[in-house]
């Protein structure tokens, strides 16, 4: 039998597991995610190939975004020379997505997430980035509560 893994939600639990291990004080210096600096979560795969990776962001597009949600374009493109650069993958991209949305970069409610590394786009759309501090586990790695002062001597 096969379970499909929502990979944001997978990601996002972590994340606020970790949080709540630092809240407890006793807690504070307990890093159960220690190995790890980021984690992007993926929701689609393809190849790197233009044709192929707007296919696949209009599927996305079109599950992910209900009406009146604001949005912003993150593209990261490594060793490839197969894609455009990012004003022009972002520009293309934002075309796709209908006019009733409308773009805010500061504090967007969907984050559309392109990924590039060498021949595989990763894509992801996901809600709220800045709340979960760009996937940055050491940001949720910090006490909620100020540590008691060590004595000194």
């Amino acid at each position: 039998m096969s379970h499909q893994i929502d990979p944001i939600q997978l990601v996002t639990q972590l994340l606020t597991a970790e949080e709540q291990t630092y809240s407890l004080p006793h807690n504070a210096t307990k890093k159960r995610l220690r190995f790890l600096l980021r984690m992007i979560p993926v929701q689609t795969v393809c190849a790197a190939n233009p044709d192929v990776l707007y296919s696949k962001l209009k599927e996305l597009i079109y599950t992910s975004f209900s009406p009146g949600k604001t949005f912003c374009i993150r593209y990261k493109k490594r060793n490839n020379t197969a894609l455009a650069e990012k004003d022009q993958v972002v520009k293309d991209v934002g075309g796709m997505i209908p006019s009733s949305h409308k773009a805010n970069l500061k504090n967007p409610d969907l984050t559309i997430l392109i990924e590039v590394i060498k021949t595989v786009a990763c894509v992801s759309i996901i809600p709220d980035l800045a709340k979960w501090k760009h996937f940055n586990i050491s940001a949720h790695q910090t006490p909620k509560t100020p540590l008691p002062a060590k004595d000194s001597l």
